[in-house]
């Protein structure tokens, strides 16, 4: 790996053709804009002195720069190999760690062997297999990982407290910074309503899944970014489960008990049985309103990446 490699791969990710949902992370480089507007061929920001050394200049300070730089969107690629074909290089990567990519089966498993050429000697294990659970079923995960045919497993909230009782797996509990949240379509009818997604909001019962779904480990929040993440502004209150107040905005947004809206589809990528719960919950929160909701499923992650935002009145 070079210096020529991290300035192409930084370029890759601003280019208009490829499409970057990160691009706009790189607009306080220097020259970032002409490079992506076409009236430059390359970005005057990104410069390689040397085969090692690699200067990045900004337009104007900007403290979270640095943290950007380590996002996967800005991984450093082999430009041979990528150029060959994207969709080939997608498939059958070349990276530098300590392991490299042997084989993939989709929707199946990913393999990888040691490398004995990483810069910080051969790996101790020989390979890894990651194995793919579309829609997370955490109880075969679990089932597997106690028939020893995973390293690793988490544990489905009926199973929390037996492997305490077991001497042969160790059990991990730390915090972690994770976010869940429900995204809307609001570019179409009903939903492009603020008074509508408002009614939404008021109408979940947050605390009752958080205490029946989640057995009270995780925290409400009003905001995108978790507490303990820069950015993040305390002092704000969630919005509480008030009924009533989502029946009142539904009336004055032309919606009285909700009459006139269309069901509204909830997509979700996971079928586990905690997910389940935790939809059914929302199904009869909004019902109580006059909203009805469609579950539906799909653990394809390409197929669902197409039917989330592909279609009106969805969340």
């Amino acid at each position: 790996m070079t210096a020529e490699d991290v300035l192409y791969s930084l370029s890759r990710a601003l280019d208009p053709k490829v499409k970057s949902p990160a691009a706009n992370l790189r607009n306080r480089v220097v020259g970032a804009r002409d490079f992506q507007d076409g009236t430059a061929q390359k970005v005057r920001g990104f410069i390689a002195p040397d085969r090692d050394t690699v200067v990045i200049r900004l337009s104007e300070p900007y403290s979270p720069f640095m943290s950007t730089l380590g996002m996967n969107k800005f991984k450093v690629l082999p430009r041979e190999e990528v150029e060959k074909s994207d969709i080939g290089f997608a498939k059958a990567p070349v990276g530098t760690g300590p392991f490299r990519f042997v084989s993939m089966k989709e929707g199946e498993e990913v393999v990888l062997e040691a490398n004995p050429d990483y810069f910080e000697g051969r790996p101790y294990l020989n390979g890894i297999v990651f194995k793919i659970f579309h829609g997370s079923p955490l109880e075969v995960i679990f089932k597997d990982f106690m028939e020893g045919k995973l390293e690793e497993s988490p544990i489905p909230f009926k199973k929390f407290r037996d492997p305490t009782n077991s001497k042969n797996p160790y059990m991990i509990r730390k915090p972690i910074l994770s976010l869940r949240f429900y995204g809307i379509q609001v570019k179409t009818k009903p939903l492009d309503n603020k008074k509508i997604r408002q009614a939404i909001n008021f109408a979940i019962n947050k605390t009752k899944i958080d205490k029946e779904v989640f057995q009270g480990k995780d925290s409400i929040t009003h905001r995108i970014l978790p507490m303990g993440m820069p950015g993040s502004s305390p002092g704000k209150t969630p919005y509480p489960y008030n009924p009533k107040r989502a029946k009142q905005l539904l009336a004055e947004a032309g919606y009285p008990q909700g009459k006139g809206i269309p069901p509204i589809e909830f997509w979700s990528a996971s079928k586990s049985e905690i997910t389940q719960k935790e939809l059914e919950i929302i199904k009869s929160d909004l019902a109580e309103i006059g909203i009805q909701l469609l579950i539906r499923y799909e653990t394809d992650w390409k197929k669902f990446g197409r039917l989330k935002y592909g279609a009106p009145n969805r969340i």
